[in-house]
């Protein structure tokens, strides 16, 4: 999990970076990420609920997070 944490940070990292236009250079993107596990056995559901929380708290806390579900 560690190693696709770095993964994900790298990739919100680089978003982050680009341009949404050259005409308009103070228009940026920003990235808002929640990650979880599939746990063994779980319904897909339950994982996407737990996904989609991580995401809601991410733009709750200002945006521009990478939040990973408990």
């Amino acid at each position: 999990m560690r190693i696709f944490l770095i993964s994900v940070d790298r990739l919100a990292e680089q978003m982050r970076g680009l341009f949404v236009s050259t005409n308009e250079p103070t228009y940026r993107i920003i990235a808002s990420m929640g990650i979880t596990e599939y746990r063994k056995g779980e319904d897909i559901h339950t994982a996407m609920e737990r996904v989609d929380r991580a995401l809601y708290n991410a733009g709750r806390m200002g945006r521009n997070k990478v939040i990973i579900a408990a």
